[in-house]
């Protein structure tokens, strides 16, 4: 039976049907991508194999034989297609999204008969792993232990070709889930206030100004919450925070005031 079979712009594809029997005649019939109607073609009359220069009119052409003996029994094979081979028209492209947001990254393809098969690597492996995601959508929801990860894709088209994209990560953001607020307390009593994020390896650095004062300056906490014990001097404190995770990604909070009673 012929074979679908494939060709980049220029070249030149040929279909072939073996066949045994006596007196033996061949005549092609062939439809173009979204005709209705198979048309028969003289050009190969009597010829076992059909064979054109492929370009963009013939990709997707559907292709048949009908062979006949000289006792006039005839046989039709098989429809096959000729086609250009899978093209990347779109890479995938790197991606963030919140922890606890849908990710996602999508590359799009020109070709026939596509099949898709998503490779990862976590942050930390050392080699990618096979997914189970097998369309042209890769898509997860975001955690820390996915945070980083690495994917590509390999897609495959009806003829055999393979294209590899290239290899994008999705990163994980920052979030603010509550921002710190303004805080009043009586001299000697504590003022605290805190700021609640999602993201990776998130570290925090306060930057405070007293009243009075031009700029902030950073303060020597590192954590989610900013306190002091409130006296007369640090009345009218002004503070906040930059958030920032694994990746480099930076997010500032509101500035809040800390006043006395």
């Amino acid at each position: 039976q012929p074979k679908n079979v494939s060709g980049k712009t220029g070249e030149k594809v040929k279909v072939t049907v073996s066949a045994t029997g006596d007196g033996l005649t061949y005549k092609w019939y062939y439809k173009n991508r979204g005709a209705s109607k198979f048309l028969y073609t003289s050009t190969f009359d009597n010829k076992p194999a059909y064979t054109v220069t492929m370009d963009d009119t013939r990709d997707g052409r559907q292709i048949y034989c009908v062979i006949t003996d000289k006792y006039g029994v005839e046989i039709k094979t098989n429809t096959v297609t000729i086609g250009l081979p899978a093209v990347i028209t779109k890479q995938p492209s790197n991606a963030s999204a919140a922890i606890g947001s849908t990710i996602k990254t999508t590359v799009s393809v020109s070709g026939h008969g596509l099949t898709y098969q998503w490779y990862v690597k976590n942050y930390g492996d050392s080699e990618f792993v096979k997914s189970s995601i097998t369309k042209k959508t890769y898509s997860y929801t975001m955690t820390e232990s996915k945070a980083g990860r690495e994917v590509y894709c390999v897609i495959t088209d009806m003829f055999g070709n393979k294209v590899q994209t290239k290899t994008v990560t999705l990163k994980s953001n920052i979030k603010i889930i509550s921002q710190p607020t303004n805080v009043s307390a009586a001299v000697g009593k504590k003022v605290s206030t805190s700021v609640t994020a999602t993201g990776t390896d998130l570290k925090y650095q306060w930057y405070v100004r007293n009243y009075s004062q031009k700029g902030f300056y950073p303060s020597s906490i590192t954590d989610a919450t900013y306190e002091y014990v409130m006296t007369a001097e640090k009345s009218g404190r002004q503070a906040y925070c930059v958030i920032t995770d694994r990746f480099g990604n930076s997010v500032t909070t509101d500035t809040v005031t800390f006043t006395k009673k």
